[in-house]
């Protein structure tokens, strides 16, 4: 059962809201607690029992290090427990995490779904226990650590940020209207674009090495490209619009620019949540040990890359943007504001090719044949199937994963956004159930 299947939209996410608004505000955590744990023994039994571990090894670790952090001879045990636990939640993300940007098999063999955003969640957790911020009971940690509207692939919650709402949420109608029209509006950008691109991805990938050079190559990185970002909005924003329904107020998980002036706020815009965690549990405390801004601005690239593509693929592709990322705030940081407008364009135009290239690093096997190769090879069948299946949904996806749709909906009346908006969510409702009965 995940956010985008017919079992999930039609039949849990109903009946769990419908119990969810019955219930009283204070015992909610208790029901969210228990559909977490459902959705992850769905995944199996093991994966359950690793997770119940990991739990309780970490609430156990969160209450010493609150009762022992103001006695200093308990200090030394206190970052004993919290490098074991961080060692334990790196084994999470490494060996049992099933999820985040591509649906992997743990390494393990025993998956935890959403193993990656829990062991995220326990860092959150313990290192805002560490600052000063108050332990949860067991009800809240279990709620907020194994969300299960976020562990696909976001968005990543922080401790001290949602340990409130976690402990008596509160539904409203503004808040539940909002969250159903974010969900059906990211499920129908993940199954009507990126799937359909996925698909024809593919199908291109399936292919003898010889079929794929020229044009075709290149257009193939294009459709990768946008599924892969086009899935990630588009599963964000189903885990924004649930957690809305069930009375979470969720930043906006994604930055619908097209177009930046620095890779660093283009990666950073994939993602926001997990950008806003990077920044808060890698570079904030690299900084303060070693002073180095560019050290702290590495790590965390390479580590947004590796959540996304973890393997070879993405180490090789967190390195590179991370040098490209190091090399433009070497370069540009004592440029003064406003910078000449050919290369304020300039910046714009190279960070938003930079990312592309990037990603399809990750495919380094496949893209290979598009480098070196001449565009003017398209007159061939390959070129010409690619072109015919995916030229709408890549325009679809400049449109709605870029900023266009997104900013006119913001911008329009919203007399006229009374009526529009009720009849586009039962036309995607349709779409999206049509494209999951028929696969």
């Amino acid at each position: 059962m995940t956010l985008y299947s017919l079992i999930y939209l039609f039949f849990f996410l109903p009946v769990f809201m419908g119990v969810y608004r019955l219930t009283p505000a204070k015992h909610r955590r208790w029901l969210i607690a228990a559909a977490n744990l459902a959705v992850i023994a769905s995944q199996g039994i093991w994966g359950l029992a690793v997770y119940g571990a990991d739990l309780a090894a970490v609430y156990v670790s969160g209450r010493v290090i609150a009762d022992s952090r103001a006695r200093p001879d308990r200090i030394k045990l206190c970052r004993i427990l919290f490098a074991s636990d961080m060692v334990l939640q790196a084994a999470m993300f490494v060996f049992f995490a099933k999820g985040r940007g591509a649906d992997l098999a743990p390494l393990s063999g025993i998956a935890v779904a959403g193993g990656a955003v829990i062991a995220l969640h326990f860092v959150s957790y313990l290192a805002d226990v560490w600052r000063g911020h108050e332990p949860a009971d067991i009800g809240t940690l279990t709620a907020y650590s194994a969300f299960f509207p976020v562990t696909g692939v976001g968005p990543v919650l922080r401790y001290r940020r949602t340990v409130k709402i976690f402990a008596a949420p509160k539904v409203s109608f503004r808040k539940l209207g909002r969250g159903i029209w974010l969900y059906v509006f990211g499920l129908a950008e993940f199954l009507l674009i990126s799937c359909r691109l996925s698909d024809v991805w593919q199908e291109y990938a399936s292919l003898p090495v010889k079929s794929r050079g020229g044009a075709a190559a290149w257009l193939s990185l294009l459709i990768w490209y946008g599924a892969f970002m086009s899935g990630i909005s588009g599963l964000l924003y189903m885990g924004q619009g649930t957690a809305m329904m069930m009375g979470l107020r969720v930043r906006q998980p994604v930055r619908r620019r097209l177009f930046d002036s620095s890779l660093r706020s283009r990666l950073g815009g994939v993602c926001v949540h997990l950008t806003m965690w990077i920044r808060d549990y890698i570079c904030s405390p690299i900084i303060r040990l070693t002073g180095r801004k560019l050290l702290a601005s590495a790590a965390g690239t390479m580590f947004a890359l590796l959540w996304f593509s973890f393997g070879w693929e993405g180490m090789a592709a967190g390195a590179a943007a991370a040098a490209v990322m190091v090399l433009q705030l070497k370069f540009t940081s004592g440029l003064k504001e406003p910078r000449p407008i050919t290369g304020a364009v300039f910046t714009k135009l190279a960070a938003a090719s930079v990312g592309g290239v990037l990603a399809a690093l990750s495919l380094l096997p496949y893209g290979m044949p598009a480098f070196g190769l001449s565009l003017a090879d398209i007159d061939n069948e390959v070129f010409n199937y690619l072109l015919e299946a995916s030229w709408l949904p890549l325009l679809t996806a400049l449109f709605v994963t870029g900023s266009v749709l997104p900013t006119a909906l913001r911008r329009m009346n919203t007399r006229w956004l009374i009526f529009i908006l009720p009849v586009l969510e039962v036309i995607a409702l349709v779409l999206c159930s049509a494209y999951m009965l028929n696969r």
